[in-house]
């Protein structure tokens, strides 16, 4: 009777915030049901397995039971006989025992155990009133509850662990305090003391990595959506003054300021060391001795690489009269005549070539001549900081998931920071590392993560992170630095490393570039061809550039190594790929004359003024050209990257629309050297590498590059060629040789092959056709006749090959069509 009486007076007095508490902890409950993800502690994934993954979700529907039931003031066995109470405590006892030991072992043990402590008075309390308190098992069991649903609840924030431990400590005090409950109530507040200066600790550092990314965003901010790249010109001014003392008195000595969009660069140029350059010299007189007077007048005035003219071609031709054949149509670049030389051998080609003519006084560029980077060092001690922090944080992420790792090095490079750690405990699989990506992005706070897993050639696992003290990675930089073999060696960057990496165009030998507008693509393009231009004679290799959009490209325009000028027009773009696979094949034809496999076979045969030029051929924007012309430029593409090589043609791909409509399959399978920047999704880096990781490249020249043979890309950081300095390259280049722009005569009237090119249809019988003998002579020599055959050997168009041959098989000479096969020839 006495019990009695005591519990109901315990039970009025404590009954509101009794209501409340359960309130509050019917809400905490939803929140942990509702907070994803679950970030759980090794005892709670063994729950997870040992009750066949709903051991969770059994607790959460007996909470909800005894909140509800205590909200509406109603005791929870009420509803259930003894059997079935008996057997639902064996459960929570059996439960919470485990959450007790987790509560005592888990790594946040201190946390756990403080907070534990309280929800067990909560619960210990909770739950008499429901089953008496003569059943000790039942007592017991709901103390243990309390720190197993800490377990549940201990990814919930700290303000919610504090607001829970006040409302608990007001019911307890309502209730009536004992000696042990006294005991952890002033435990309590020590914990509530300590974990407000360790939220504090954190919330400051927070704050300072908030402050610095948003200073670092305010200085270089970044699209995020388009990856486009933009920058306030007046605060990057100011801190180019302040950074460079631009301010001091002697700044007078200073005439020029320059600023890089992705540096603080400058090039200071004293005035007494003014420059005046002109696009062109003077054209100066040059002594020709006797020897070159004797040559022919035609081949002197004819421009440099424009023709050949074969005096003897084939001994089949010996006792036919071919004088009306137009043989200027062989021509190779880089040569002016193919004579046979009898007296040595019957196929003895002999080429003179005028390259040494647009190569008298050429002087290299001098690389020193380019400006600097000035290296910014008042974040060193900053950076390490950082690192120690960001490794601190890598070790308690990986234990939080039962992965004890340790970091074995790191290296800084220009855009990236990697760990490279490995892992000790036994029996993780490397698929764990690689899930925990989001999480890892998450704790360091940064805006990508690659994960090597391992990482190639080693028995380690690497991580990449941005590098929030990023550094630019000059031209100068990387073109002093690296290691040339070879005149096509362009040096593109360096890794992380810091080790500069170089594309072999020799081996490599066409090159696919693609990547968002602003991510460093064109720069990319702008630092290949000043390589070139910086080390080659144009007697050594010349270029063909195709530039839709107009304006990429310009500034190389009128170069003396051009073939012409910069192509704009994307028909003429189309043409002059015809041309070139003309040249190639002209060019097989000389090889297997001079008995050469290739065009370096057949170089180290000849003398040098007989020596032929490798031709570059780059195209800006693949897109634009296939959307214009259709198949014919792919059509050309593939042909010239399946047999090009051997001829000393390379070409140089790059598109900003990285889709299978413009990358084809053909043009991939013959393009095995490709380079990544930063994409907007996996399908496009896959579409480009065959492989992920573009879209999680930072920009500004991060790429991924695939060289010739490799398995795996490597991630550089683009070398950068400011405005000045490509500028500076040009106008060397122009003032280095003394003689005018000597264009090739096959690609210098394009515009007048496209006008005319209507001239085909105008001939309505093909047999009076002013070409009509020549074809007729032809066609009896080779003893085949065929429309593809007259186009390629007279280039002449399609209408025009199919009247003359209509013609020829009207008259008798020709049989009827074959299908692919070429038609005989009967008479």
């Amino acid at each position: 009777m006495d019990y009695d009486i005591s519990e109901k007076i315990s039970h009025s007095r404590g009954r509101w915030a009794d209501r409340a508490a359960a309130i509050i902890t019917l809400i905490i409950l939803i929140l942990s049901i509702v907070r994803v993800p679950y970030v759980g502690s090794p005892i709670d994934d063994y729950i997870f397995k040992i009750t066949f993954g709903i051991g969770r979700y059994l607790i959460y529907p007996i909470l909800f039971y005894f909140c509800i039931m205590r909200i509406i003031d109603r005791k929870s066995h009420e509803f259930v006989n003894k059997r079935s109470r008996n057997a639902l405590l064996f459960f929570i006892g059996f439960i919470t025992m485990i959450g007790m030991i987790e509560g005592t072992t888990w790594i946040n043990s201190k946390e756990a155990t403080n907070f534990g402590t309280i929800m067990s008075n909560f619960w210990t309390i909770f739950h008499t009133s429901d089953f008496t308190q003569h059943d000790s098992f039942g007592g017991v069991a709901s103390g243990f509850l309390g720190i197993f649903y800490f377990g549940l609840l201990h990814f919930i924030p700290n303000p919610w662990g504090l607001m829970i431990g006040y409302i608990m400590s007001i019911y307890v005090a309502i209730i009536g305090l004992s000696l042990v409950i006294t005991f952890k109530k002033f435990y309590l507040y020590s914990w509530i003391i300590q974990t407000i200066k360790y939220n504090n600790a954190i919330r400051k550092e927070k704050q300072k990595q908030i402050q610095l990314a948003h200073e670092a965003k305010q200085k270089y901010p970044f699209a995020e959506q388009t990856g486009q790249f933009s920058i306030d010109e007046k605060t990057l001014e100011k801190e180019v003054k302040a950074d460079f003392g631009l301010d001091r008195p002697n700044i007078d000595k200073f005439t020029q300021e320059f600023t890089d969009p992705y540096s603080n660069l400058t090039r200071n140029i004293p005035k007494k060391e003014k420059r005046s350059f002109s696009i062109f010299k003077k054209k100066e007189e040059k002594v020709v001795d006797e020897k070159q007077e004797s040559f022919d007048s035609q081949s002197m005035i004819r421009p440099y690489g424009v023709g050949t003219k074969v005096n003897n071609f084939q001994e089949a031709y010996n006792n036919i009269d071919l004088s009306n054949l137009d043989y200027e149509k062989v021509s190779t670049i880089g040569q002016n005549d193919v004579v046979i030389d009898d007296e040595n051998s019957e196929y003895d080609v002999s080429i003179q070539s005028k390259g040494d003519l647009i190569n008298l006084d050429y002087q290299s560029i001098d690389i020193e001549e380019l400006s600097d980077v000035q290296k910014d060092l008042s974040h060193e001690e900053e950076l390490k900081s950082h690192i120690e922090r960001q490794k601190a944080k890598l070790i308690e992420l990986f234990n939080q998931f039962d992965i004890e790792i340790e970091i074995v090095s790191q290296v800084v490079g220009a855009t990236v920071i990697r760990y490279d750690m490995i892992v000790k405990n036994s029996g993780i699989k490397v698929s764990r590392v690689l899930q925990m990506h989001d999480d890892i992005q998450l704790t360091l706070a940064c805006r990508n993560v690659m994960i090597y897993a391992p990482v190639p050639n080693k028995s380690i696992i690497g991580i990449e992170v941005d590098n929030p003290f990023r550094r630019v990675v000059s031209f100068k930089e990387i073109y002093k630095k690296a290691v040339v073999n070879d005149l096509l060696d362009i040096p593109l960057g360096e890794d992380f490393n810091g080790e500069a990496i170089s594309l072999k165009l020799e081996s490599a030998p066409h090159v696919l570039v693609a990547g968002a507008t602003g991510s460093g693509k064109s720069i990319c393009i702008n630092t290949i061809i000043s390589s070139i231009i910086m080390r080659c004679k144009p007697s050594d290799v010349r270029l063909l550039l195709i530039d839709p959009k107009r304006v990429e490209l310009s500034v190389f325009s009128k170069l003396p190594p051009l073939l012409c000028p910069v192509i704009t027009d994307t028909k003429k773009a189309a043409l002059a790929l015809k041309k070139l696979i003309e040249e190639m094949e002209q060019r097989f034809t000389i090889f297997s004359e001079a008995g050469a496999r290739n065009i370096d076979g057949y170089n180290n045969k000849v003398d040098t003024n007989r020596r032929l030029p490798k031709i570059v051929v780059v195209i800006d924007e693949l897109a634009d050209l296939i959307l214009s012309t259709g198949k014919d430029i792919e059509e050309s593409i593939t042909r010239l990257t399946q047999l090009a090589r051997a001829a000393g043609i390379h070409i140089i791909v790059a598109t900003q629309r990285p889709s299978v409509d413009v990358i084809t399959g053909l043009i991939k399978s013959n393009i095995p050297t490709r380079i990544s920047f930063a994409v907007s999704t996996a399908i496009d880096s896959r579409t480009i590498i065959d492989q992920g990781g573009a879209e999680k490249l930072l920009g500004k020249g991060d790429m991924l590059f695939l060289s010739y043979g490799a398995t795996e890309s490597k991630r550089v950081q683009g070398s950068y060629v400011s405005d000045e300095d490509l500028n500076f390259i040009v106008t060397q280049t122009k003032n280095n040789h003394s003689s005018e722009l000597i264009f090739n005569e096959k690609f210098l009237n394009l515009d007048e092959e496209l006008r005319t090119s209507s001239m085909d249809v105008g001939y309505s019988d093909g047999a009076s056709d002013q070409l009509y003998e020549q074809c007729l002579t032809y066609v009896r020599v080779v003893r085949k006749a065929s429309t593809s055959l007259l186009q390629r050997r007279f280039g002449i168009g399609f209408t025009r090959a199919a009247r003359i041959i209509d013609a020829m098989e009207a008259n008798g000479i020709v049989g009827p069509s074959q299908g692919s096969k070429p038609r005989d020839v009967l008479n």
